[in-house]
């Protein structure tokens, strides 16, 4: 074998890549391990490590000294929480889509009329006068009477009246939908 000094720069950086295998795969395999809690994913990770070192193996002095065993360890450390993450969010996806499977106990029936409702129900609300109708969405909006009150500029006790007539009035016309069915 040629001196050091002969090697091609490709050759070196494969025997630096193997001497950082040979004293670090172990602990580089545990640290994946301990935050992954999976084996195969700890080896993937590892792997994609290795990678990572390989393109910054020029920067690389000493493969035993304490600078070059903190970025090591804190490459995998990095990648292996990266693709922690991305496995939770994997999961989360999956809970989010079968979220979206409606419950066999649910009465379609029941749902339709419900859409229904508030089909009617936003439809009254439309055909209110607009000083009732402003307050009513403003109120459904979640704002309170003060924040009402002052986005209108009339005063706390209008704000109250109006919700009340607008109330009333939307009642009424409910009340003659359904007697007209």
């Amino acid at each position: 074998m040629l001196p050091m000094f002969f090697a091609f720069p490709e050759q070196k950086n494969e025997n630096l890549l193997e001497q950082i295998y040979g004293k670090y795969y172990g602990t580089m395999l545990f640290v994946a391990n301990s935050i992954l809690k999976d084996n195969t994913l700890a080896e993937d990770t590892v792997a994609e490590a290795f990678i990572k070192i390989n393109r910054n193996i020029d920067k690389l002095k000493d493969i035993s000294c304490h600078q070059t065993k903190g970025y090591i360890v804190s490459t995998v450390q990095t990648l292996s929480y990266d693709a922690y993450n991305k496995r939770t969010r994997r999961k989360e996806d999956i809970v989010d889509t079968f979220d979206d499977i409606p419950d066999e106990r649910i009465n379609i029936l029941d749902d339709l009329q419900n859409q229904d409702s508030c089909a009617s129900l936003i439809r009254i609300i439309k055909s209110l006068p607009t000083r009732l109708k402003e307050v009513a969405y403003l109120y459904a909006s979640g704002y309170n009477h003060d924040e009402i009150a002052q986005t209108l500029g009339i005063s706390y006790a209008n704000s109250k009246k109006r919700l009340s007539r607008a109330r009333k009035m939307a009642q009424k016309i409910w009340a003659g939908e359904k007697n007209e069915k």
